[in-house]
């Protein structure tokens, strides 16, 4: 179940990260016109950036292996900075971070926090199974490893016209 969580995320990132991103580059431009300073403006910019890198560490959690533990305690900083910079922004009170006070950003940055909700869910999975998605990897190819010869056998058989196995013949195409 952690690799269809963390592949459902990773397809979810995927489907909202460009209108996450328009929705942040909204924000930038009205930030431009309400007087936000250029430390604001940075952060916000960066959020889309940190949406970026979460996108990459949920890829390569999926794609599981020996970096997949790696990926989640990445994921986990990337996705933690990406909040508190989130709660920053609309709440204040986080070190480093100004909060934005001008109603129209404030609107959009919002819209980018309900669109990016699902994350927040995701974390506790990511970080509990990481050692799942490893040995899941590790398990899927040593099956293709010790089958291999076989496998290659069986494989090399659609490279000719014609098939060596009879009961490959109703799945060969030319």
């Amino acid at each position: 179940q952690s690799i269809i969580t963390v592949y459902d995320a990773a397809q979810n990132l995927k489907r909202v990260l460009p209108d996450v991103q328009a929705t942040l580059e909204r924000a930038l431009q009205l930030m431009g016109t309400s007087g936000a300073t250029q430390s604001q403006t940075a952060t916000v910019a960066l959020q889309s950036t940190r949406l970026e890198r979460l996108l990459r560490e949920a890829e390569q959690l999926r794609m599981g292996g020996t970096d997949a533990a790696g990926s989640a305690e990445q994921f986990q900083a990337t996705l933690d900075a990406y909040q508190n910079t989130q709660r920053g922004l609309l709440q204040g009170g986080v070190a480093g971070v100004e909060r934005v006070y001008a109603p129209e950003v404030v609107a959009q940055l919002n819209q980018a926090a309900s669109a990016t909700k699902f994350l927040v869910d995701l974390l506790p999975a990511v970080t509990a199974d990481s050692a799942k998605l490893v040995t899941a990897r590790q398990s899927a190819d040593n099956v293709l490893l010790e089958n291999s010869p076989a496998l290659m056998l069986e494989l090399s058989d659609f490279s000719t016209n014609e098939p060596h196995n009879s009961n490959l013949q109703t799945w060969y195409t030319v």
